[in-house]
This record gives C-alpha cells, sequence and structure tokens, in this order.
C-alpha cells in the first residue's frame, strides 16, 4: 500500500522545501511539493523530484567496504560495521599515538544538511576526539562574516513581505538554479509595478526576469558598490535621519567614497558610468528596496568587501527603515537554536588548529604536523575542492588513512580506506532550517534504511564506543539531540517544541510584523547601529571601512572564469542521474560570448581545452550572448568519470582565499580557450 507523508527537501539549496513523499514497500517512490507550505507553494524542482530515481542508482553504498587495489581504483570487498568500526578505531589510536589527535581532519559539507546530521552531533565528536577542527568556509562563510560585521546579525529580509517591494536587486544571484521560489514572488512583484535590477556578468538564465541587466566584470561588485555610495553622497540623496539615528562613522564613509567617482568605477567594473549614476539615484529613491547578493559574487579575492560594501549601501540609502525592505544575504540567525549545545565546543582541547576546507590540498600535502586521517562526510573534496590536482595527490597519499561515509561511490570514495554506507534523508530524522524563508521544519524518518545503511549520528556513536570515548553526551541518542537542540529560550517562547513539529511539520519562527523590518529594535553591534566603520574590524588590526581591490592579473590568460550553479545538479551531487545530465546538454560546457568565441574559431558543440596556470580540462563550448564579453561561465560540477582525461573544473582554480573568513576564490580564475575538435572531429 502507497502512503505518502511530509517531508523537508534538505539539498543545500535556500528554498528548503517542503515535501510530500510516497512510499510503497519500504521504498521512496516520488517526491513532490506540499501544497500547503507558505514558500514552497506547490510546486519543487527536479533535482527534487528525481530524489527516488537517484537512491536508485547502482553507485548507492549499500554496504562498509574496505579498499583492496590502489589508491583511486576502487577497488573494495565487502566489510562488516564491527570490521569496519574497529579497523578505524585501531588506525586512530595509533594515528593519535604517534602524531596527536590533531592529525585527524574531519571534513564535511551539506550535501544532506540537517541539525543534528550535518551540523551538530559530527562536530561535537570529533571536538571530544580532539581532532583538528575544519573551517566550514566553502560557501558563504566570507560575505556572512563580512554581513554581520556591518548589521550584526545574519538576519534580512522576509520574502513573504513581497507585496511591498518597488525595488528588487538580484545582485550575482542565480535565483533560477539557486532560489527558485524567489522567482514567482519576482514575477508577481513586477506585475504591480516592482522594479527589479540583475546585476551579473553572467545573466544567462535569469534574463526574463529582469527589467534592467548590468554586466559588470566579475569581481568588480565592491568597486560598483563604492560608486554608487559616492552618488548617493554627492548628490545629497542619502537618508539623513536613518543615516544620523541608526547608523556610524558617516563622515569616515563619505571620506572613503569620495574617490570612486563614477568616471573611475566605469573603468574598474566596464558599466557606463551614466549607468552607475542611474542605478545609484533608483537605490535612493525608490522604496521598499531589496538587495539580494547572490554567493557566487563572493567567490572572489574581493568578495567579503562585496557584501560589506552593499551592507553599507542599503545604511545609507535608509533601506531598512521601509518595512519589507533592505538586504538579503542568508536568514539563519533568526531561527531559535541550541547549536552550541548540540555541538559542544567546549569539549575541544584549548588551542586545536582550525584547517581552512578551501586550503584542502595543501592541508594534505604539506601541513605540519602532518594530516594523517582524512574522514569525509556529506561532500565530494575530489571534485569540490579547489586546485584539484593537489587535492588528488593528497588524497592519494599511501600514508593518509581515509574514511568516506557517503550515499554514493563518489570520485572522493575512490580513494578510500574505508567506505562507509550513508542514509538517505528519508531514513533518518532530523530538523531543518533555511537561510531564505522562516519555517522550522521536521523531517521524519519515512523507511527504514537500505542495506546497511547508517546516518551520522548512529555513526558517530559507533565510533565513539569502538574508540571508547568516556564523554557521557557521545552517546545521546537521537531523540536526546533533537530535543537539545530546541532547547533555546526563544523557541520555548513561541511553543517551538519537537513535538509540535512532528505534528505540524513546519512552524514559523518570527511573525511577519517582527520581520517587516528587521532590525526595528536597533542592530545588534557593538554601538547598536549599523556601522559603516565596524568597531569588530577596527579591533582586528583590519581596515573598518568599505573598500575594493581594483584588479585581477591575468597572467597571460584573458579570459574570467566564473563557476554557475547548474540548474540539475546541486555542486556534484545528482551529477550521476542520467536524466538530469541530460538535461545539462548530457555533458560538461562551458559558456562563451560569440565575440570571444569568433578569433578562436569556436562554435557551439566544439570540443575545447580550458587552461589556467595551474592545470586544463576539457569541456563543450555553447555560444551565449548572455554573458559578458571576456568572461566564460560553467554550469554545475560533474564527476570526474565524466571528464574527458579524468579532471574538472577545479584543476584551474587555486586556494587562495579571502582576507575574511578564508572563503574560497573561484571566481578570481583567468583561462584561455583553444578548440580541439568540431562537433566531435579533430580540430585542423
Amino acid at each position: 500500500m502507497a502512503e505518502v507523508a511530509r517531508s523537508v527537501c534538505l539539498y543545500d539549496c535556500s528554498d528548503t522545501c517542503a515535501l510530500r513523499v510516497t512510499t510503497a514497500g519500504g521504498a521512496v517512490v516520488a517526491v513532490a511539493a506540499d501544497p500547503t507550505h507558505p514558500t514552497t507553494a506547490g510546486f519543487i524542482c527536479e533535482k527534487a523530484r528525481r530524489y527516488p530515481e537517484r537512491l536508485r542508482s547502482a553507485d548507492r553504498v549499500l554496504h562498509p567496504m574496505v579498499r583492496t587495489g590502489p589508491k583511486g581504483e576502487g577497488r573494495f570487498r565487502r566489510a562488516s560495521w564491527v570490521e569496519a568500526a574497529a579497523l578505524i578505531a585501531r588506525r586512530w589510536r595509533d594515528i593519535i599515538a604517534r602524531h596527536g589527535a590533531e592529525a585527524i581532519l574531519p571534513y564535511s559539507y551539506l550535501g544532506s544538511e540537517g541539525i543534528i546530521n550535518a551540523e551538530g552531533f559530527d562536530r561535537r565528536f570529533f571536538h571530544a576526539l580532539g581532532a583538528s577542527r575544519q573551517a566550514h568556509t566553502i560557501c558563504s562563510s566570507a560575505g556572512g562574516t563580512a554581513y554581520r560585521h556591518i548589521v550584526g546579525a545574519r538576519r534580512g529580509v522576509d520574502p513573504e513581505h513581497d507585496d511591498a517591494w518597488k525595488l528588487y536587486v538580484l545582485w550575482g544571484r542565480n535565483a533560477g538554479s539557486t532560489n527558485l521560489h524567489l522567482v514567482p514572488r519576482l514575477k508577481a512583484a513586477r506585475r504591480r509595478g516592482c522594479r527589479v535590477v540583475l546585476i551579473d556578468p553572467v545573466p544567462h538564465g535569469n534574463v526574463a526576469l529582469a527589467d534592467w541587466i548590468l554586466t559588470p566584470r566579475p569581481g568588480s561588485d565592491a568597486a560598483l558598490a563604492l560608486g554608487l555610495m559616492h552618488v548617493v553622497i554627492r548628490d545629497d540623496l542619502h537618508d539623513r535621519e536613518f543615516v544620523e539615528r541608526y547608523t556610524e562613522g558617516f563622515a569616515a564613509l563619505a571620506d572613503r567614497v569620495a574617490a570612486y567617482f563614477p568616471a573611475r568605477v566605469a573603468a574598474l567594473t566596464g558599466l557606463p558610468a551614466a549607468d552607475i549614476v542611474e542605478f545609484a539615484r533608483v537605490c535612493a529613491r525608490v522604496h521598499p528596496s531589496v538587495i539580494q547578493p547572490g554567493v557566487g559574487m563572493t567567490h572572489t579575492r574581493d568578495g567579503d568587501a562585496a557584501i560589506r560594501n552593499i551592507a553599507c549601501l542599503t545604511g545609507l540609502t535608509g533601506a531598512w527603515r521601509h518595512p519589507g525592505g533592505g538586504m538579503l544575504f542568508g536568514n539563519g540567525d533568526w531561527f531559535p537554536v541550541n547549536h552550541a549545545a548540540l555541538q559542544r565546543p567546549d569539549l575541544a582541547p584549548p588551542g586545536v588548529r582550525t584547517i581552512n576546507m578551501v586550503q584542502l590540498g595543501a592541508a594534505l600535502t604539506a601541513a605540519e604536523p602532518p594530516v594523517m586521517s582524512l574522514y569525509v562526510y556529506g561532500t565530494n573534496p575530489a571534485v569540490v575542492a579547489p586546485d584539484q590536482e593537489q587535492v588528488l595527490v593528497g588524497l592519494a597519499r599511501s600514508d593518509l588513512f581515509v574514511v568516506v561515509h557517503e550515499l554514493m561511490m563518489t570520485d572522493t570514495c575512490r580513494y578510500a580506506d574505508v567506505v562507509l554506507p550513508a542514509c538517505s534523508q528519508f531514513e533518518y530524522e532530523d530538523l531543518a532550517i533555511s537561510r531564505w524563508h522562516l519555517y522550522i521544519q521536521h523531517n521524519p524518518r519515512l523507511v527504514s534504511p537500505a542495506a546497511e545503511a547508517k546516518p551520522n549520528t548512529e555513526v558517530f556513536r559507533l565510533l565513539a564506543r569502538a574508540l571508547e570515548l568516556r564523554e557521557p553526551s557521545l552517546a545521546d541518542d537521537d531523540e536526546t539531540l533533537l530535543r537539545t537542540a530546541l532547547d533555546h529560550p526563544e523557541a520555548r517562547r513561541r511553543g517551538i517544541t519537537l513535538d509540535a513539529l512532528r505534528e505540524r511539520g513546519w512552524m514559523r519562527v518570527r511573525t511577519a510584523e517582527e520581520t517587516a523590518r528587521p532590525f526595528a529594535g536597533g542592530f545588534p553591534t557593538a554601538s547598536g547601529k549599523l556601522e559603516f566603520s565596524s568597531r569588530a574590524l577596527a579591533a582586528q588590526g583590519l581596515d573598518p571601512l568599505p573598500s575594493c581591490a581594483e584588479s585581477v592579473a591575468d597572467d597571460g590568460y584573458p579570459l574570467h572564469l566564473v563557476t554557475r550553479s547548474s540548474r540539475h545538479f546541486i555542486n556534484s551531487s545528482l551529477a550521476n542521474v542520467p536524466a538530469l545530465q541530460r538535461r545539462e546538454h548530457g555533458r560538461a560546457t562551458i559558456l562563451v560570448h560569440p565575440d570571444d568565441a569568433a578569433p578562436r574559431g569556436i562554435r557551439t558543440g566544439d570540443a575545447v581545452k580550458v587552461a589556467s596556470r595551474r592545470g586544463e580540462c576539457r569541456l563543450h563550448a555553447v555560444l551565449t550572448d548572455a554573458i559578458r564579453p571576456g568572461v566564460v561561465a560553467t554550469m554545475g560540477l560533474w564527476w570526474l568519470r565524466s571528464m574527458p582525461g579524468g579532471r574538472g573544473i577545479n584543476v584551474l582554480t587555486d586556494q587562495a582565499v579571502t582576507a575574511l573568513a578564508g572563503g574560497p576564490t573561484f571566481n578570481s580564475t583567468m583561462v584561455e580557450l583553444e578548440r580541439l575538435s568540431r562537433r566531435g572531429r579533430s580540430a585542423r
């Protein structure tokens, strides 16, 4: 008998959709949208609908396995959980005895989100073990840190105030791929007279959403924001009352932006000076207005500065004073979750080192003391980490003990000594928060784990027992963990309990009145105001004022590479699903403007070599004028087995990081293209 139950999508995505999942015979057979959820609104993306196909994949890991061949070849034998846990415990005890617990490095991200499985009990286990800490920087940490330095918390505009919007700015936000449920809200807002502006060097896929499109050079967003503030102050368009009452550092800001006159910023961004002036005036005069930056725009060497500068712009124009207006770069800080009680950072020994996940290649090949064991879960570093060649060299070390807990036999699994089978989200219970909307949601266990799969929480309890770790909290069961997550005064005040969530499916964490003006009660900064000049940055000895880097060296490579999110993959997740591969042209592609293609003799469908100073890979060209000349863009991350030569896009990128929070700089990569073949035939 088929049954339909509530669930929530735990893919790494802003929308965090409410689902209706059909099960039959102990398996998930269909995934659909919950039509009653306020933001999911009855539709989901194809990525979520294809979940049953993903679970039936021949790539699914169903049993523990131990390597039998050389690393990278993917040869394993089946093992029991008892054997696998004993092997891990034995190797880790030896490593700890010889090198200390810091020689063990956990490496994870949000391949499947969840408060206790992806960002909770796992941290507690590794803190108690004394392992190196991982800085979870590969996505939005740089932008989030920058944003908090200006406004104090990662709170922003509630998307359910869309009926108020008069101006909406998608600044590097690839809504069609990464925030699909924003799209109908923008379309409805436009019908009501809202003006939508898209700022993106690669507007491809989002052109139809906008009334006005600006295509600055990649990495010049910080300069553009400085130029906009220059015009607003020069033309006396700033909100004087808001600036005087609710901000700090205006005089210093005015001095800083005085040099960024339109002609200079036009040279930095590649935009017409007249467009810079006009857009600044629109930002100052049209309210309620919202600026929503995308994460990709922060993946440049100046990405942290871009978010700081844009946040300052919203203070200068007084966007926050208007109900429904302001900025949106994540809403995670609205949610009443007791992260500290879940993760127990107090269990970590003092002085434990932190290793930036963006610099995994360097960590595996040059860290001192050396990393002797890597435990990977919820991510696929062989594909997603920058400087891929060095990452693969590190993974192939014969003395590196690699454990991968995974749903699928990924490229990273092929380098593992031990592979452990992971549960899908339908096989364990958890809670989910959103970076966009304001509903905390319940993810029930709908089917039994496939074969011998186990969720993260159960595996870490198993390893704690095998290692004979004495910390009592490592024995907490999932029920205890879920209730610990909601042991928060704000959750208690609002009646947000595990029992209520199990019954209702979701609960809103703030009222519409509270979110209409997110900082009506003051900004949670040291000054209580929006800080144009950040006290926190000054205390760290850093420049407290908005700034920008003014150039990116091309190193002899003239084209700027932007790595875009695919509509059908989530990073490398789902890149092994045949139906979704077909939707992405059936192979890895690169978008090229006709003006860049013509002198290189490139046409749509041609195989091309893409080279940077670090390496090269092979892709197929797709010509489009929905991209800025001088820029090329890739869509999603394909598994290495699908890439000619076994190398992907990240063979081109490096391990440089942003000044704040050590974020990645994928989109500061310069490349050159060379035609290899004409539609399957060798080029002459």
